[in-house]
């Protein structure tokens, strides 16, 4: 079965963050929230200002872009 995984980024910081996951199935990735799994479970959500902030972080770290792969 392909496992996901999620790395956060912040590239204007020159910010990578570690690898979260693994997930099985899919991630979805939608205007507002990420999640996984057949019942949706949150990882992270964009604020309002259009930051991205995971769920299993500190709350005053922010990203600005996920990429999301395979191995």
């Amino acid at each position: 079965m392909t496992q996901f995984y999620i790395r956060p980024e912040t590239m204007s910081e020159d910010r990578v963050g570690d690898e979260i996951g693994p997930f099985e199935r899919f991630i979805q990735l939608t205007y507002n929230d990420l999640r996984s799994g057949p019942d949706g479970d949150p990882i992270a959500y964009m604020d309002k200002e259009g930051k991205w902030r995971f769920y299993c972080q500190n709350p005053e770290i922010y990203w600005t872009d996920i990429v999301i792969y395979t191995k």
